[in-house]
């Protein structure tokens, strides 16, 4: 017996005949025989000449049997070859013959190949009812291989949600109980996409690896390509694309080979797909019509529709929106009551872009009421998401504001199932990114501020919020008792996410899963965390359509205010204020640096053009919002940054009588309002003099850049160090310096510290963010190589209140849909409730100042953004007073007055 994965969303049933054999085989009957045998081991052309062969005899050389036989051997061939009505054809015939035969085997086996038949039509009521006479059949003469084999049909043709998931434990219980290792994959495999369909990816994926193990193991070729373009869609899901693509094409040339029309144009729809949501419209149309050709050849309405579908979905992102109402509405006329919802939407944000909201509003209103009979959880998104739009074009903006909350409702929902790797949950976030847009633009225009903040943070930094969760779960169970033989390590198996061919598809992450969703915070909440911290918090969000700006105090009203810029603009500005290069000696490594590498710059005082962008970044981003300020001096301001501006350094913003911001705020930066939920449970009691210190610098043997060359030596850092160490005074306080500051030996301090300094090459890779490192020094006789990478501190376990990156840009990193992914991210997950770093290339002398002064003033009780703000204020008058200079190619030179030299320290997390 051989069952053929499905199409789109059934499978192929190649019924293979049993019957009732004489002891003396007749000639006819022999070669029936071989032509089945050839047809299970998938030699299709020999088994098409063995079944011609018997029918190219004469009828009364031939029993009732063989001629029905021969007839159903071709249908099932012209079915798996999609060629449907030829394919009926030779199945009538079958079934009339057999209707006069006492083979009820026989007949079960034609009963099942027309249901697959129907199907392949788009006919599901016909196709399960073929498929209930041939379980009648086999349940008649106890055949139950077979009748396993058809409750799996049965499955793909279920009325709803509900009864497949009756139906698909059944089905794999009879497979197993045949001990059909075939089947049992194959059911393993539907069940995985029926859960996939509903929503629930973490149970799809480990059906799935179930199912692709079984088939490997079985040789089942066939079968593997189709559960690969699943395992494809996984990927799509949560937006990598790239390995999404890889999938398909290595199930698209298996199909190619073994004949498997369906899954050829499944393959190709479903790469196509991927081009048109990676952007490239063209790719996606050029594969759509290639699908098309093939689906032509298949005789089948139905698969022609799903293509007619694909390239209305392509023809509406190119903006040839009638010409993709007219595939959506032939698509439409086709499939009739059988919509699944996902048609709708197409149809609905088609008809929104043809300025037709009614009609929009019809069509996501009937994929609202389509998506749960069939489990279509992503469609139920996209259709209150559509709906939203409509009904606010309507003047419903009320309503819109309902749809809005429920498709978010939906995307939690989805959200609390992806797989938990963090790449993945990444991927989601940023995928997922219109819809935030929408939904913090329409509770702004219905003057709904808290509800538009509630939107914007449910869209930042959840994968890694989930990752923190994620700890705190496994800390609480490590204490926990565990059963004989159970360890208090992760909850669940690691996610290894491979290719068929075995290799890995996210070997440039770490092995980061989320086990459990962590809630975002609610705008009581962000309340809550201003009235504990004492603190205004500003709230950024940006889009094409402008920058959105709340400010969340102690006490009183939510504030939102909106700004026409847009984020290219706002990236401008940042490029002219000039933090992309460095003055003087740098801990960039110099041209080796992966950001901001620009050449040394002369040391002069900034230019009209980074004095005027700082104006005006301060003019776009406080003075909007200036009056809902604190009045008083030296009070908190926490900002949440978004987009371009997590580049930003907010203490440099210079209003326009040249005062900067922090000459009257503290500042601290965070992610998301989420995090301190986190950072607050870590922070330690007791004088800060008490605590232990660990201070590393200018390690020697350090590595080279990624270009090869070697770092330069760090003699300021060094000198850096020494001060702190004697504004700390004897104590728990330990340096390691030059040859003393070896990865091995810095990795085993550090989680004994309570604070941590280093002062050492910071090198950030935006292409490779696991990558990024701080240099440490290598040791021979050890495995370290002296790069403390981003994977590295990831898997450290850290006891400090805070971490001081004294080092280039390590506050910088990839920015995603999900925040920075850098160094800091890295070291919040390790523990540090609290970062002090730099936004660029820091200069050794102001540097060297300003961490002496930040000690000093912590020392001496000032909070982490209070000793920020004072050690910036006192290097800020030094620089005033013509008090610090270096030592250039052109003799000693003085500093000037520039927010490059002293804004790009920053803290982030707990003030």
């Amino acid at each position: 017996m051989t069952v053929v994965r499905r199409g789109p969303a059934a499978l192929l049933i190649l019924f293979l005949a049993g019957g009732l054999y004489g002891a003396q085989e007749r000639p006819a009957t022999a070669i029936v025989r071989e032509g089945l045998t050839k047809l299970e081991a998938r030699q299709i052309e020999e088994a098409r000449k063995a079944f011609r062969a018997v029918l190219g005899m004469p009828d009364a050389d031939l029993t009732a049997w063989e001629r029905a036989e021969a007839h159903r051997g071709l249908g099932q061939i012209l079915n798996l070859e999609g060629r449907y009505a030829d394919a009926r054809k030779e199945l009538d015939e079958a079934l009339r013959l057999h209707l006069t035969t006492a083979d009820r085997t026989a007949l079960g086996y034609t009963y099942g190949a027309l249901g697959f038949n129907e199907w392949g039509f788009g006919r599901s009521d016909n196709s399960r009812k073929q498929y209930e006479l041939a379980l009648a059949e086999f349940e008649a003469v106890g055949d139950s291989r077979q009748r396993a084999t058809t409750l799996y049909s049965l499955t793909f043709v279920a009325r709803s949600i509900e009864e497949r998931l009756e139906l698909l434990p059944r089905a794999l219980q009879a497979s197993r109980d045949v001990g059909d290792r075939r089947l049992e994959g194959k059911s393993l495999h539907n069940w995985s996409d029926t859960l996939f369909q509903a929503g629930d990816y973490r149970q799809a994926y480990d059906l799935l690896e179930q199912a692709l193990v079984i088939f490997r193991e079985e040789e089942a070729r066939f079968e593997l390509a189709r559960a690969l373009t699943s395992m494809a869609r996984l990927y799509r899901a949560h937006d990598h694309n790239d390995h999404a693509i890889a999938l398909y094409q290595q199930a698209l040339e298996s199909q190619q080979q073994l004949g498997d029309r369906q899954g050829v144009v499944q393959s190709l729809r479903s790469i196509g797909a991927t081009h048109l949501e990676s952007g490239d419209i063209g790719k996606a149309r050029e594969t759509y019509e290639k699908a098309l050709a093939v689906a032509d050849g298949t005789g089948s309405e139905s698969v022609k529709s799903l293509v007619l579908v694909a390239l209305g979905q392509a023809l509406h992102a190119s903006g040839e929106h009638q010409q993709a109402a007219m595939h959506l509405e032939r698509a439409a006329a086709t499939f009739g009551q059988k919509q699944n919802g996902t048609l709708n939407v197409s149809l609905a944000n088609t008809y929104l872009a043809l300025r037709r909201p009614a009609d929009a509003e019809k069509a996501a209103a009937d994929a609202i009421r389509l998506a749960p009979t069939y489990g279509n959880t992503e469609g139920l998104l996209g259709g209150h998401f559509a709906r939203a739009r409509a009904l606010e074009e309507l003047g419903n903006r009320d309503g819109a504001a309902a749809n809005v909350q429920s498709a978010l409702a939906v995307y939690e929902k989805l959200r609390a199932n992806l797989l938990p790797a963090d790449f993945l949950n990444r991927g989601y976030s940023e995928k997922s990114a219109s819809l935030f847009q929408y939904g913090v633009r329409l509770m702004y225009r219905a003057g709904r501020p808290a509800e538009a903040l509630a939107v914007a943070e449910q869209a930042r930094a959840r994968a890694f919020l989930d990752l923190l969760a994620t700890r705190e779960l496994q800390r609480r169970s490590a204490s926990l008792p565990h059963p004989p033989g159970a360890g208090a390590g992760s909850p669940t198996k690691p996610l290894p996410l491979k290719h068929a061919a075995g290799e890995s598809a996210q070997a440039d992450v770490p092995d980061l899963r989320s086990l459990t969703s962590a809630a975002s915070v609610t705008a009581e909440e962000y309340r809550a965390a201003a009235h504990r911290m004492t603190s205004t918090i500003l709230t950024y969000w940006t889009d094409d359509q402008g920058l959105y700006i709340w400010v969340v105090p102690p006490e009183g009203e939510i504030l939102l205010a909106h700004v026409n810029v847009t984020p290219d603009r706002l990236r401008e500005l940042i490029r002219n204020t000039g933090t992309s290069g460095s003055n003087g000696e740098s801990r960039s490594g110099g041209e080796d640096l992966g950001r901001n590498r620009g050449t040394r710059v002369t040391v002069t005082a900034a230019s009209s053009r980074s004095r005027a962008a700082w104006r005006e970044l301060h003019r776009l981003l406080i003075e909007p919002v200036q009056k809902r300020l604190p009045e008083k001096e030296g009070s908190l301001v926490t900002i949440v940054p978004h987009g371009p501006l997590f580049r930003v350094a907010f203490a440099g913003l210079r209003d326009a009588t040249g005062r900067y911001l922090v000459e009257d705020y503290r500042l601290n930066t965070v992610p998301s309002v989420a995090l301190l939920r986190f950072n607050e449970k870590r922070l330690h009691a007791g004088p800060v003099a008490e605590r232990r210190y660990l201070l590393i610098s200018d390690p020697s043997l350090t590595p080279t850049g990624p270009s090869g060359t070697p770092l330069p030596p760090l003699p300021g850092a060094r000198q850096e160090v020494a001060e702190i160490a004697r504004v700390l005074g004897p104590g728990e306080v330990r340096s390691l310096s030059g040859r003393e500051a070896t990865e091995t030996a810095v990795k085993a301090a550090m989680p004994d510290a309570q604070v941590v300094h280093l002062a050492t090459h910071g090198i950030l890779l935006d292409n490779q963010p696991f990558e990024s490192f701080l240099a440490l020094g290598s040791s021979p006789k050890m495995s370290d190589d002296g790069r403390l990478t981003a994977r590295e501190i990831y898997d450290l376990r850290l006891n400090a209140d805070l971490v001081v990156l004294s080092a280039c840009s390590t506050a910088l990193g990839q920015v995603t849909g999900d925040g920075i992914v850098g160094l800091t991210r890295a070291f919040f997950y390790a523990g540090a409730p609290s970062i002090v770093a730099t936004l660029w290339d820091v200069t050794d002398e102001p540097t060297r100042h300003l961490m002496s002064e930040f000690y000093r003033a912590y020392l001496g009780g000032d909070t982490r953004s209070g000793a920020l703000r004072a050690a910036q204020l006192r290097l800020l008058r030094r620089l005033r007073e013509g008090r610090i200079s270096v030592k250039t190619p052109l003799g000693v030179v003085t500093l000037p007055e520039d927010p490059r030299l002293w804004a790009g320290v920053v803290l982030l997390g707990e003030p």
